[in-house]
């Protein structure tokens, strides 16, 4: 399930970077659910390692990676890029995903909240998924909104720099932007 949900999360994010028709579709990931987010995965302290910027080492607390939670909401946000991707001109459809896009990004789980004020349960892999949140509206989004956007995502990349360094960004975002 794990490895058809990443295949699903890349597929998707490659369609709609070349503009081409997604070969996997939201509707047929509906039926393998999401990841049990109660395991090892979920709980392992997220390290990092030797050259993973100045956050690892000054790291006072062993932050969860909540790798499995923030799968699962990934998985989600990428459902409705997919969404998009199948019928990008539909009348009211970029309305329609802005609202579930909206929904999801204020009942995101406590483990995949950004304390904006706290770098201490900072992971990448929780920047990456507010990265995304915020990218992938950007792409279909209204004209107002993108230069709120545009700056949100802007402190969010600088943060993320600071904290790990560039190498640490993971290769799927750089397709987003």
């Amino acid at each position: 399930m794990l490895f058809r949900s990443g295949c699903f999360i890349l597929d998707t994010l490659l369609s709609a970077k070349l503009g081409k028709i997604p070969i996997l579709t939201a509707g047929s990931m509906t039926n393998l659910g999401s990841l049990v987010a109660d395991g090892l995965e979920e709980w392992h302290p997220w390290d990092g390692c030797a050259g993973f910027g100045s956050h690892t080492e000054a790291m006072a607390t062993r932050t969860p990676s909540h790798s499995l939670s923030i799968f699962n909401q990934l998985s989600l946000v990428a459902g409705c890029l997919n969404e998009y991707c199948l019928m990008p001109n539909a009348p009211g459809k970029n309305e329609s995903i802005l609202s579930r896009l909206h929904s999801l990004h204020e009942k995101l789980p406590t483990a995949c909240n950004l304390n904006v004020r706290s770098d201490t349960e900072l992971t990448p892999q929780k920047l990456a998924l507010h990265v995304s949140l915020r990218c992938i509206p950007v792409l279909f989004g209204q004209m107002q909104t993108k230069g709120v956007a545009a700056k949100e995502i802007a402190t969010l990349l600088d943060r993320f720099t600071k904290l790990f360094t560039p190498v640490t960004i993971p290769p799927f975002l750089l397709v987003l932007l």
